[in-house]
């Protein structure tokens, strides 16, 4: 057996979706500081289906740098990957600047696996309006041959072709 086929992760296994969200307006200039975080438990798998940063300047700066709302990834045992970064420059000094990223995929978190959603503003003055959300599936991880269910894998791969009739494709 292949081991990709070694666990189910679309079958739907006590599933829960579990979704926050950090808003905040007309913040000063601060360190890095961790908003939101997400650690996949012991013995689950999690799909992230909807992650997104922006940060919009409010105020002005008297001497600009970087703002930022972001998200990073920590595999278990690893080293931090940004995902999702959201990064208004010492260009983008004017109100309503705006920078925002959001997910255009899915991620699989493992047992372990974390996400951490942070804001930071290393400007002088001024005032940055932050927003950071999530929304994930989480649910049981076990290996096929411990599943509490009869495991019927097609004989076929289901993503193959059938072979086409002669007239195809008029």
């Amino acid at each position: 057996m292949s081991e990709q086929l070694r666990t189910i992760p679309w079958y739907d296994r006590n599933a829960e979706s579990k979704a926050d969200h950090y808003i905040v307006a007309e913040t000063i200039p601060h360190e890095s500081s961790s908003r939101l975080t997400y650690t996949c438990p012991k013995g689950k798998q999690a799909m992230i289906e909807l992650l997104i940063a922006r940060v919009t300047r409010i105020t002005a700066a008297t001497t600009p740098h970087i703002a930022a709302a972001e998200w990073k990834m920590i595999p278990k045992g690893g080293v931090f990957k940004y995902i999702l970064p959201a990064w208004l420059t010492e260009a983008q000094n004017d109100p309503k600047d705006t920078d925002k990223m959001g997910l255009a995929g899915t991620i699989n978190l493992f047992e372990g696996d974390h996400i951490r959603g942070l804001t930071y503003d290393t400007s002088e003055d001024g005032t940055c309006h932050y927003f950071l959300c999530y929304k994930l599936t989480e649910f049981d991880a076990y290996p096929i041959e411990k599943a509490p269910f009869e495991v019927e894998l097609p004989e076929k791969d289901l993503q193959e072709p059938e072979e086409k009739p002669w007239w195809w494709p008029f």
